[in-house]
């Protein structure tokens, strides 16, 4: 049996592991609870960050959401537009101001859907097609409507006749809704992260 001493005081093996038995467990008490404060830190720092990241997409599929709402909105009043001069109730003049304005419009709209959709890009293709739907629209809404004398044109006068543009805008609407429902599956995803 060995004693150990110290200042004059002498402790037996049984006496030393009796006091080792009382110090070890509340070392390693102390230091489950670091460990542990250190692990619940880190796991509240990715809990928030993933939520964080949650909000943010959340918030810009609301914004692609109404974006797209006033998109379709804005080709309805197109698509009106073309009706109207096919009844003749637009002059050439009427027509090609509103057309002009709705177009700018559209164009302000397009920016901020790309500006989005480079931070969600699950719908990315989608609305590339979107895009040269509406472009191939406006062309023959332009050389059929807009400006029905251009000797610079690209599409026969089958293409580019009454018939033939509505059918367009049907199918570019149609292309457009879809995108729509998209954006509000990957909105619907994202909120129920959050519940």
């Amino acid at each position: 049996m060995k004693n150990y001493v110290r200042e004059g005081n002498t402790i037996s093996d049984e006496q030393f592991i009796e006091i080792l038995s009382i110090i070890i467990p509340s070392i390693i008490g102390f230091v489950g609870v670091v460990i542990g404060s250190k692990l619940s830190k880190n796991n509240s720092l990715e809990i928030e960050k993933s939520i964080m990241i949650t909000k943010f997409k959340l918030e810009k599929y609301q914004n692609l959401a109404s974006f797209y709402n006033e998109y379709l909105r804005k080709l309805a009043k197109i698509r009106n537009l073309v009706v109207r001069r096919e009844k003749d109730e637009l002059t050439l003049e009427e027509f090609k101001e509103m057309n002009d304005q709705f177009q700018d419009e559209i164009t302000d709209l397009r920016r901020l859907i790309r500006n989005d959709l480079v931070l969600v890009d699950e719908v990315k293709d989608e609305d590339e097609k979107q895009v040269k739907l509406f472009v191939e629209l406006c062309d023959k809404v332009y050389e059929g409507y807009h400006n029905p004398e251009t000797k610079q044109r690209f599409y026969s006068d089958s293409q580019v006749s009454y018939k033939a543009i509505k059918e367009k805008f049907d199918i570019t609407m149609e292309h457009a809704f879809e995108v729509m429902e998209k954006i509000n599956k990957y909105l619907k995803e994202e909120l129920d992260k959050l519940l």
